[in-house]
């Protein structure tokens, strides 16, 4: 059951920022000064390793992506779910550089991802 309500959960939040980024292509994240256009070219899903994590920014490096975990639709605030390997929520400064993650979200234009879903995983 809360598999399937991360999956509504996340898919919500991916169909907001398609409608808003057709609607007002240029947005900035919460966190950060840079601006970023939301012409989306969908939805992505991957595996792979933090490279690094940027707390004070809202984002982590996670196979060569950026990975956004906060960001601001027409004033509206939204994060990322941050979960364990368990499915417990989580904060940001309980991920490690190295670790594995899943990543859910919306992949940008410009290969950056705006993610629903940040889960940690077991190394292969």
């Amino acid at each position: 059951m809360k598999g399937n309500r991360i999956v509504e959960k996340s898919l919500k939040l991916w169909i907001a920022v398609c409608v808003v980024g057709l609607l007002m292509p240029v947005h900035a994240f919460s966190q950060s000064a840079e601006v970023v256009d939301f012409d989306l070219v969908g939805p992505i899903k991957f595996k792979s390793t933090i490279e690094s994590i940027k707390a004070r920014q809202a984002f982590m490096v996670v196979g060569e992506r950026r990975v956004h975990l906060e960001f601001t639709v027409a004033r509206k605030k939204y994060r990322a779910s941050l979960k364990d390997r368990s499915g417990k929520n989580i904060a940001v400064r309980d991920f490690k550089k190295g670790e594995r993650v899943f990543v859910q979200g919306a992949l940008l234009h410009d290969g950056q991802v705006v993610a629903g879903l940040v889960q940690k995983i077991p190394n292969p």
